[in-house]
């Protein structure tokens, strides 16, 4: 998703930006960036409501669960009944 974010990294707005985390957090992508223009703005907001509605093992429609660890991950049904049985 993050490599899907369609930034222009090269253009002269982006200034001198930074990645300063990129991680799971809740079910959810989280990325913290530093010197952000509005554009990129929209496409970490864009890209953090995708993954919310993404599965992280193989990528099709899924929602929070909690997983056999307690955390809460984002997985498909089919994915979500596995992840319980491990």
């Amino acid at each position: 998703l993050v490599n899907d974010m369609g930034l222009d990294l090269a253009s002269p707005e982006a200034k001198q930006f930074a990645f300063t985390q990129v991680k799971q957090k809740l079910g959810g992508l989280r990325i913290y960036m530093t010197n952000t223009t509005p554009a990129m703005r929209n496409a970490i907001d864009d890209a953090e409501d995708k993954a919310a509605r993404t599965c992280e093992l193989c990528g099709e429609q899924g929602s929070a669960n909690e997983g056999s660890s307690g955390y809460i991950v984002t997985l498909c049904a089919r994915c979500a009944t596995h992840n319980r049985c491990n």
